[in-house]
Parts: C-alpha cells; structure tokens; sequence
C-alpha cells in the first residue's frame, strides 16, 4: 500500500495514537518530532500535532483533513453490513408534553384536604361521641 493510502487509512479507521507514531516512525521526516513522540506522553495536544504532520506527510490539504476527521471512525462498509451482532437501540428524546418514565411510575399522592374541611372533621367526632354519651 502507499504511503499516502496508508495515511488515509488510518485517519479512516483508526486515529489511535499508537498507530499514527507508527505511521510517523516509518513515514515522517522530522527528526526532532520522531523524538518528541518517544519522550512524550499521550494528550490532546500531542494527537492533533500528530494528525497535523501526517497530513503533511502525505501531501492532503487542510480541508482533506477536515473531512477526513469529521467522519466517524469505523469498518469499511462491507464489513459493516456483513456484521452478524445486533446493533443497540437508539432512545429519542421524550417530546415536551410526554412524561418521563421515572415521574410515570411514581404512586399519585391523595389531594390534600383545605383547613376548613380538617377543622370540621376533627370536630365532627367529638360532636357525635358527646351526642352519644348525653342519650
């Protein structure tokens, strides 16, 4: 494979750090970067750089990049649809009027009774036991 199919192959199906030092190793050009790659660890910064230089080493423009990095690494399509394992279901977002599951299955709490209606029941029993005592 070329250097530059390789290149594009990676930024298709890997991006991994490990596999663009690879890449580099055995395509860059830059010393003092191959050496910086050695002592550095692994971080955001580091990655992007790293996709910054392989982009130059295979001669891709900005936009080449871009677009490259903007699609989601995966299979090759053929590999994909000849995959037996079932994919996840994907859960869409409940509209504004739906209810939430959790607040769906909480127990309906009873109305509350006004003040008026618990001061007349309280004294509603005492009445009838004083009717009662009083026959």
């Amino acid at each position: 494979m070329a250097m530059k199919e390789e290149i594009i192959s990676y930024f298709k199906n890997d991006r991994s750090y490990q596999g663009g030092i690879s890449l580099y190793m055995k395509y860059g050009n830059r010393i003092g970067f191959k050496k910086q790659l050695n002592v550095q660890v692994e971080s955001v910064q580091m990655l992007n750089t790293l996709h910054e230089e392989l982009r130059s080493v295979a001669g891709m423009d900005h936009q080449q990049l871009r677009s490259l990095l903007s699609d989601p690494v995966g299979k090759p399509p053929l590999e994909e649809a000849m995959d037996p394992r079932p994919r996840p279901a994907t859960r869409k977002p409940a509209a504004k009027g739906e209810k939430i599951a959790k607040e769906a299955k909480k127990p309906a709490s009873k109305p509350k009774e006004s003040k008026t209606k618990q001061v007349k029941n309280q004294n509603a029993p005492q009445q009838k036991t004083t009717e009662k005592k009083e026959e």
